[in-house]
């Protein structure tokens, strides 16, 4: 086979990347469906159970990404959805998109892995730094207003940078990205369940014990990830729409945002 037919061939195949992403933007469709078009309960609640899984994964794919470059896309979409949903609430100004929160984390990751990287020390405080941010009242308040998922995010995100670092890390640093994965694993899955306990309290004791199962699933699926060719590869049509919706999973984000409330305006009916 020649180099360009190799070529062809590498670019027509699914990424795991773009199967997880795919997964994640369809977990946002479910999460955004209910909100909008579902009043029926307990329905309604438990198609937000399953919605709450999606922030995780792009957070910790923002993390697992190796770039500094903060696409001015990501800005300009943040900006339009924070202006939209305020628009949508009579100007009543809520926190800024989830999109800035992702800006952010990747403009300052080269900094946390240099602090990973130094010494346990560093790393303790700065695990403990996103845990009070996250989970202390006091200080999560000043926080959470300046994006979606604030500081807790930031933990799924410090994962996949783990998970990163543990992947392409040579052998004599493997073991410590390995023990640092696990140490953070619990602690992200901990506060990421208080903190939708706290902001769901409709949630029921069952739907709360099958989102502490369905995150711990997803974790430990997340810690075993690494870049490549899926090896399950789906038919020629299917792989386009993969490869679409992992190349183009923010924007459809917004989207899905945008078009949701407007539909629901035009026809009040779909609501079930």
């Amino acid at each position: 086979m020649s180099v360009l037919a190799e070529s062809r061939v590498a670019t027509s195949q699914v990424d795991k990347t773009d199967l997880l992403k795919a997964a994640a933007i369809f977990l946002v469709a479910i999460d955004h469906f209910a909100i909008y078009f579902v009043e029926t309960e307990p329905l309604d609640d438990w198609l937000q159970v399953v919605g709450r899984l999606a922030a995780p994964v792009f957070f910790f794919l923002v993390g697992f990404a190796t770039s500094r470059t903060v696409p001015i896309r990501w800005l300009v979409l943040g900006c339009i959805l924070t202006v939209f949903d305020a628009w949508g609430d009579d100007w009543d100004w809520g926190p800024g998109s989830i999109l800035f929160s992702f800006a952010l984390f990747r403009f300052v990751r080269p900094y946390f892995r240099k602090i990973l990287c130094a010494s346990w020390i560093g790393t303790f405080a700065l695990i403990a730094c996103l845990v009070i941010a996250s989970a202390v009242y006091e200080v999560s308040q000043y926080i959470e207003p300046l994006a979606l998922d604030g500081a807790s995010g930031w933990l799924w995100a410090l994962l996949g940078l783990c998970q990163r670092e543990y992947v392409d890390a040579q052998d004599s640093n493997k073991g410590y990205f390995a023990s640092l994965r696990w140490l953070l694993l619990p602690v992200t899955l901990s506060v990421f369940w208080l903190r939708t306990a706290e902001h769901y309290s409709e949630f029921t004791a069952i739907q709360m014990g099958a989102l502490a199962v369905t995150s711990t699933i997803l974790a430990l699926v997340l810690v075993r990830f690494k870049r490549g060719a899926s090896g399950w590869q789906p038919s020629s049509m299917a792989a386009l729409v993969l490869r679409f919706l992992g190349h183009n999973t923010l924007e459809i984000y917004a989207a899905q945002l945008i078009l949701s409330p407007i539909i629901l305006e035009i026809w009040p009916q779909l609501v079930f």
